[in-house]
């Protein structure tokens, strides 16, 4: 069982959220096999339509399939944006199927009642504040959360100019973390924001390292009872 290798697939929307999660798959658990699926179309159509339609759920749901397919011990989807359909996706199947933002914006609930959230996509702030409302009533408490959208950042890291994007998310993180418990950088793309602002004084929540270990625990765990 020790030798048994794990094979962990990635769903993705946008070309921006793979290295961030292959960085903390390599960094924390290298033994991990990683099947990438990806529709950058799906991202777009979000955006254009104004939202998920039940066709761009679908089309999100084949990758989910496919995923599965490929003989996967566990799946995490890299797009917050879908993060509100994951419930029911997760019935489908009996494998682990994770968003990334899950154990992320579990563990900003346990940690503050403030809660400061940056995004640089439009649809991902509201998305992201009401998942943390979702949580935080489930665990009966009150949160106040605080949502900051920069998409400028995200226009930056299309054209390539991270420095950019970095700067940009920093500013509104630090203003935020002003009246702020924790914080939240509710997309994968912004982790590599993160690691100028560990001198704010307040815990700094990224998808990538919360999700890969989540994943890798429930996958133990499940494969500990077989």
């Amino acid at each position: 069982m020790g030798s048994m290798k794990t094979r962990i697939g990635l769903v993705h929307a946008t070309m921006n959220s793979v290295s961030p999660m292959l960085e903390a798959f390599h960094t924390h658990y290298p033994e991990a096999e990683l099947v990438n699926l990806m529709d950058e179309g799906l991202l777009l159509a979000v955006n254009e339509q104004g939202g998920i339609t039940p066709e761009i759920l679908q089309r999100f749901e084949d990758l989910v399939q496919k995923a599965v397919d490929s003989g996967t011990d566990g799946v995490l989807l890299s797009c917050s944006v879908f993060s509100p359909y994951v419930p029911d996706i997760q019935k489908k199947y009996a494998i682990p199927i994770l968003s990334v933002d899950e154990a992320m914006l579990a563990r900003a609930v346990l940690l503050g009642e403030r809660i400061g959230v940056v995004a640089t996509v439009v649809t991902a702030g509201p998305t992201t504040k009401g998942l943390l409302e979702q949580f935080a009533q489930a665990s009966g408490k009150a949160v106040q959360v605080d949502v900051e959208i920069v998409p400028k950042a995200f226009e930056a890291l299309k054209k390539g100019d991270l420095e950019q994007h970095n700067r940009l998310i920093q500013e509104r993180a630090k203003k935020l973390a002003e009246n702020a418990d924790v914080l939240v950088l509710a997309q994968i793309s912004m982790a590599r924001a993160a690691a100028q602002l560990k001198e704010i004084g307040i815990p700094v929540l990224t998808s990538p390292l919360t999700s890969t270990s989540s994943i890798m625990e429930q996958i133990r765990a499940r494969k500990g009872l077989e």
